[in-house]
């Protein structure tokens, strides 16, 4: 369904652009915020409405307790948008819409606490345990709604844009895997694996409610 929203999109922006006359600003933009560090392109298609393509990327390591579980993640922030802007009265300020594709998320590994895993409440020793992973992604295709500020298309030379909205990405998509040790016997394998089903669907129902990530970034943008 949100390919063929994002086709309908793209044949719209043809269209407009078949009608309207060809573009007639183009700028390189770059910026910062909460979804990495990002660069794009940017140019009116219409007195009011800009197109407007971009990537952003970032990544960082950290310790985390989920679950009474330390954990090893790390997370990554991987974006490419396509987003229409339309300046209200023809100002500076925009209403922002468009689709992202949304390749953020984290790998994660379990780490033992004074040697010994706490997992579903039951302990386990380190040598039990030959690897507890896990990752957390989203749905490939996230819309955005925001609100910003730019004239990049206004007029050429240097430009500072500010943009304000969230991406929807409803809920994360998760995984948690534990390989038992050879010598762990079957029935502590089967009950280790059990509990950590368990964990994962206490993890799931922890970050149920990050379905809105918010988004914020300044930039600064050259029009030619």
């Amino acid at each position: 369904m949100t390919k063929k929203v994002l086709a309908v999109l793209i044949m719209a922006t043809t269209s407009s652009l078949a009608t309207d006359g060809s573009f007639s600003n183009h700028a390189l933009t770059t910026k910062a915020g909460t979804l990495g560090v990002g660069i794009g392109y940017s140019t009116n298609i219409t007195k009011n409405f800009d197109l407007r393509i971009g990537a952003n990327s970032f990544s960082y390591a950290m310790d985390s307790t989920m679950q009474d579980i330390d954990y090893s993640l790390d997370t990554r922030l991987s974006t490419v948008s396509a987003i229409l802007d339309y300046h209200l009265f023809s100002s500076a300020f925009t209403l922002s819409g468009g689709f992202v594709y949304n390749n953020n998320g984290a790998d994660f590994t379990g780490e033992a606490k004074g040697g010994k895993f706490i997992i579903d409440g039951n302990e386990y020793e380190i040598g039990d345990i030959g690897s507890l992973n896990g990752k957390i992604g989203f749905d490939p295709i996230s819309p955005y709604i925001g609100i910003g500020y730019s004239t990049v298309t206004k007029f050429k030379g240097l430009h500072f844009t500010a943009e304000m909205g969230v991406l929807y990405q409803n809920t994360a998509i998760t995984s948690l895997d534990v390989q038992c040790e050879d010598g762990l016997p079957p029935a502590e394998c089967a009950k280790l694996k059990n509990d950590v089903l368990s964990e994962k669907e206490s993890l799931d129902e922890d970050i149920e409610d990050y379905k809105w990530y918010p988004v914020v970034s300044l930039g600064l943008a050259y029009t030619f």
